[in-house]
């Protein structure tokens, strides 16, 4: 699992990692801005470390745990309601479709 914290630009606080194909991103919630909010950034930052992303399902735990989608990466950035409890629900979820 990787973490990103960027307090100068008041950036989202997170972590993620890359599972059976799946990213899979935690708001740390620390105050910062949210994965919600700044899920463009979020997965530029993800890219720039882990190379392209194109294809590859984003879910993400918000501030609120629970678990959601970030579609329409990298051209118009969306959200898809999982409302799932954990991370293997949103992937498996995200994995049907």
């Amino acid at each position: 699992m990787r973490h990103y914290c960027d307090h100068m630009k008041r950036r989202a606080d997170f972590i993620y990692e890359i599972m059976d194909g799946v990213i899979c991103i935690i708001d740390q919630n620390l105050g910062n801005v949210s994965v919600t909010n700044d899920a463009e950034n979020v997965l530029a930052n993800i890219e720039m470390l882990e190379g392209s992303l194109e294809g590859m399902p984003v879910v993400y735990r918000d501030s609120e745990k629970v678990w959601d989608q970030i579609i329409g990466w990298p051209d118009e950035i969306g959200f898809k309601s999982l409302n799932a409890r954990s991370m293997v629900e949103a992937m498996a979820k995200v994995k049907e479709t």
